[in-house]
């Protein structure tokens, strides 16, 4: 196993940070190698599986058989759409949206929504349910070479999942509307969370996420773009969401009476999370950024 490996954004030395399995969907006993920039930050595995397309199967949620069902899913998370509530009524494009649960609730909210997504099926649902202009492609930046601005971009948790997420955020920050927002939602790497679990933390889920960046390597990226960082947030609705969830896979994961790891992972991921959540540094990220 190599100790050292060259950054694909950067390309700047970048030392072995932790080694995984796939622990989450145990669809391989391969190990994966992560490596961490010593000048920009970026926790990314090394190499990209030339399959990973299998690690997918099935996708992260079912796509629902009707807009009823998806809004039912998509009530519970409207919070989300809280940091840009100001461009309500603009344009916005959502970069990889899966189901659309945060395009349906921008929809609702008045934005008039637009999306690039990978997957064939939920692009047919989001197009033909959903009622939304999607493109069908795994080369986002491609698509974001178009002449429409937008009020708002969106990566809510996708941007770990895309190839060469650094360029994808360079063409986003081209497409904003003067004063538009960019917003990124990651898993934290650099919480606590992340730092106590290492090769175990759920939001690591290898081999899946592929590029990780703490919050302020992730805003010193972003700024090099020519857009200003408003906030940063490690404390939010979803990184308690992200925290409990972790806390409760990694307590199951420690007790083998099926009966009981459940009981003892309600109990303790709670406490673990609110503790994680005090020191600032929770599971995930929420960053917004503003196009001068």
């Amino acid at each position: 196993m190599k100790r050292l490996a060259k950054c694909p954004c950067c390309a700047a030395a970048s030392a072995l940070y932790l080694v995984s399995k796939d622990r989450n969907r145990h669809l391989s006993d391969e190990e994966f190698s992560y490596y961490r920039c010593i000048n920009c930050g970026l926790v990314f595995i090394d190499p990209v599986p030339s399959d990973l397309e299998r690690f997918y199967e099935g996708g992260y949620q079912q796509i629902p058989k009707s807009l009823g069902e998806l809004r039912a899913i998509a009530v519970k998370e409207r919070y989300r759409l809280a940091p840009v509530m100001e461009k309500a009524g603009g344009a916005l494009l959502e970069i990889g949206p899966w189901i659309g649960v945060f395009s349906i609730n921008a929809k609702d909210a008045g934005f008039d929504v637009d999306a690039i997504e990978m997957s064939a099926d939920a692009c047919k649902f989001l197009r033909e349910t959903v009622g939304i202009n999607v493109t069908n492609t795994n080369d986002p930046v491609a698509a974001l070479c178009v002449s429409k601005l937008y009020d708002v971009i969106a990566l809510w948790h996708s941007l770990e999942h895309l190839p060469e997420p650094w360029a994808v955020l360079e063409a986003a920050s081209k497409r904003l509307k003067p004063g538009g927002i960019l917003l990124v939602a990651i898993p934290n790497i650099g919480g606590y969370q992340a730092q106590a679990l290492g090769a175990r933390w759920w939001h690591l889920d290898a081999p899946r996420h592929l590029y990780f960046w703490p919050p302020r390597d992730l805003a010193r990226l972003v700024n090099r773009f020519g857009l200003q960082t408003v906030s940063l947030d490690t404390q939010d609705e979803l990184s308690s969401v992200l925290s409990r969830g972790a806390w409760e896979n990694f307590f199951r994961s420690l007790v083998r009476v099926r009966i009981v790891r459940g009981v003892v992972a309600k109990l303790l991921a709670p406490i673990a999370s609110l503790f994680s959540q005090r020191l600032g540094r929770g599971a995930g990220v929420t960053a917004t950024f503003r196009a001068p």
